[in-house]
């Protein structure tokens, strides 16, 4: 039944966004009353952050399928093709999780052991590879810290997502697809960083 509720759930989001979906169109997607919804979700915004938990953890793992890849310069640029990717194919997921400022109820709700929230893991996945970097010698010796280099990777990241979800996709026939202006942003941010090849 949870399995119906949240796949339910999921196309109608992806159909007509979060704010125009409510629990009885969900429970009449499904052919059930509203209230048999509110046995395994207590309101919307419970439902919501499961579906983007589980959305979520796919990308985690293809994260962490990525963190094989033995150079972390390569490794960088498909984790940030994996995230571009993701947030386009789930546009409505990152507007909720990464436009939409949060109460710290909510926040503590999302992450209650005081781990870091699915906001914050992406941070961590790029600031992970670029310390492994920095580690291996490939950026030039004046070059920023390991953090302030993963933090302008990831707002260029978001820069790119942002552009594009507000555009409707690829905007002008005349521009450059997404992916191709994603790997132009993190090329010139690397060319100006690495030591030797970008």
């Amino acid at each position: 039944m949870r399995r119906r509720i949240l796949d339910a759930a999921r196309d109608l989001f992806a159909e007509s966004g979060y704010e125009s979906v409510t629990m009885r169109a969900i429970a009449d997607r499904i052919a059930y009353t509203p209230t048999a919804l509110y046995f395994h979700f207590r309101d919307k915004n419970q439902l919501i952050e499961r579906l983007c938990e589980e959305d979520f953890a796919a990308l985690g793992a293809r994260f962490k399928v990525l963190a094989r890849v033995p150079d972390p310069i390569e490794r960088l640029r498909m984790l940030a093709r994996a995230f571009v990717s993701f947030s386009l194919g789930h546009p409505h997921h990152y507007r909720l999780l990464f436009l939409t400022p949060r109460s710290q109820e909510q926040v503590a709700r999302a992450a209650p052991d005081g781990s870091a929230s699915r906001r914050d893991l992406i941070g961590a996945f790029v600031l992970e590879t670029v310390t492994e970097a920095a580690e291996a010698g490939r950026f030039r010796r004046d070059a920023p810290t390991a953090d302030q280099i993963a933090r302008t990777i990831e707002a260029g990241m978001h820069g790119v997502v942002a552009l594009a979800i507000g555009r409707g996709g690829d905007g002008d026939a005349g521009e450059r697809p997404t992916e191709e202006r994603l790997d132009t942003m993190v090329g010139m941010l690397l060319r100006g960083l690495l030591r030797d090849r970008g």
